[in-house]
């Protein structure tokens, strides 16, 4: 009997432990990862409105940079597919036009970002652009 409830005890206690750990792990700051909203939401101080204008915006560049990556990615493996076959400039030329639709898209939505902005928000909005690179590419450059 008492084997038995120690054995009881030691299950409990170890799943308590781990189902702490595992919530720990999960709710972990690193691993959530929002992008640059809602610090942008807070340097520019918007309103609900501005926010639910701001979130279509959001899902629209989410929207048009997954298509954009999807071609971008396929053109990158039909040029890589043969490297035994000549380098295909018109492949090359596809995928920096693909690039540079995808720079434009992201160029339209920092626009749409402003264009949302008040006139008592347009220095907030002067003073964000000037890091706005930083907050829509958090990775920082590779050291060799």
């Amino acid at each position: 009997m008492k084997r038995t409830t120690l054995k009881n005890v030691l299950l409990v206690v170890l799943l308590i432990s781990n189902s702490i750990l595992l919530f720990m792990w999960i709710n972990a700051p690193e691993r959530k990862h929002h992008g640059p909203r809602d610090e942008i939401i807070a340097k520019l101080g918007f309103s609900e409105k501005q926010i639910t204008q701001y979130d279509l915006y959001i899902q629209e560049h989410r929207k048009s940079i997954r298509s954009l990556e999807k071609r971008l990615s396929a053109k990158k493996k039909v040029l890589f597919q043969d490297v035994n076959q000549p380098f295909s400039e018109r492949i090359a030329d596809e995928i920096s036009s693909i690039e540079k639709d995808i720079l434009r898209v992201h160029y339209n939505h920092i626009k749409e970002i402003e264009s949302l902005c008040k006139d008592n928000q347009k220095a907030k909005f002067e003073t964000l652009n000037k890091e706005i690179g930083e907050l829509f590419n958090p990775r920082p450059p590779k050291h060799e």
